[in-house]
């Protein structure tokens, strides 16, 4: 079903994704085939899946097996970046004001300043921005 798939990021996948590698015992490769995210297809979680490789929040390789579609990743870790990621995205309440309010502002957002609006968000629950 792979027509179906936009290339698009989509930050709700992006934050699953790194929760879910969080969880999985450390030192143990996984296939980006065994990261089963329900509402999402095999391919967009492979499409994300790269996308993390490539921007260092995840340690991985992209294999490509002749014409296979989507590739095969093999994650091996997160990174401290996809770490520090993943604690700023961690509450709900932070995760969706700093959506919000990234979505009204610029409608798409990079990973980079998805960070900074969580952080930002963070700060001024705290009392601190």
């Amino acid at each position: 079903m792979l027509g179906a798939l936009t290339m698009k990021r989509d930050m709700d996948l992006i934050r699953q994704v790194l929760f879910r590698i969080e969880e999985a015992p450390p030192f143990n490769d996984m296939l980006s085939e065994q990261l089963v995210i329900d509402g999402y297809s095999c391919e967009a979680v492979t499409y994300h899946l790269v996308q993390l490789i490539k921007s260092g929040y995840l340690e991985g390789k992209i294999l490509r097996m002749g014409d296979a579609i989507p590739p095969v990743c093999v994650i091996n870790m997160i990174t401290p970046e996809g770490h520090d990621f993943a604690d700023a995205a961690r509450g709900d309440t932070i995760w969706n004001a700093a959506k919000d309010r990234g979505k009204k502002v610029a409608g798409t957002l990079s990973l980079a300043t998805m960070k900074a609006l969580l952080i930002a968000e963070a700060a001024r629950c705290l009392g601190l921005g």
